[in-house]
């Protein structure tokens, strides 16, 4: 079960987490990846700093790029899979959600 991001401060802390684990990375590789440094991502997760829709969206955002790298679409976070597949059946016909192969 994929976590969707709540603007409660612990669940979005929970939610980046959990978007971390899933893309099995490291504090320190996710904080690379969100361009921030590791003090501020584990500040975030640890709840030193306010979670924030701007983290929240680029943490996503990440998940589309690991994806994209690993060729793994399940490490998508969920509503970015829902999306992608909504724009593929608009551009290919693929009501299945299937993605294309190219």
């Amino acid at each position: 079960m994929d976590h969707h991001y709540d603007s409660n401060a612990e669940a979005s802390q929970a939610y980046l987490v959990h978007l971390r684990e899933k893309l099995g990375l490291t504090q320190k590789t996710m904080a690379d990846g969100l361009g921030m440094s590791l003090r501020a991502y584990s500040d975030l997760e640890n709840g030193k700093s306010a979670v924030r829709t701007i983290h929240v969206l680029a943490a996503e955002r990440l998940t589309l790029r690991v994806a994209q790298t690993l060729d793994d679409p399940s490490v998508l976070a969920s509503n970015v899979a829902k999306e992608v597949r909504a724009v593929a059946a608009k551009l290919w016909g693929s009501p299945s959600g299937a993605f294309p192969q190219s």
